[in-house]
């Protein structure tokens, strides 16, 4: 089972960004096994302020929109 695809959950800004970039860049994980980009759900969730925001953080999806992301998820980098 060591070729079964990782699925990718980044933080849902710009330091995320960065650290997906860093994968690309650094790591051998894209060139042994696939890596799996998902993409966050378009829903709005309130901030400790009571203001709409996008969802930024893995822990605040429900169980369904993890699924769904994974289903829906993109190859990060051809192996």
């Amino acid at each position: 089972d060591l070729d079964l695809p990782v699925y990718f959950f980044r933080d849902n800004d710009p330091t995320g960004e960065k650290a997906q970039q860093k994968l690309v860049e650094e790591s051998t994980l894209c060139k042994q096994v696939p890596v799996m980009q998902v993409r966050y759900p378009k829903r709005l969730i309130l901030d400790a302020k009571g203001n709409e925001r996008p969802i930024k953080d893995p822990d605040e999806l429900r169980p369904e929109e993890v699924d769904s992301m994974i289903e829906d998820a993109r190859l990060l980098l051809p192996i």
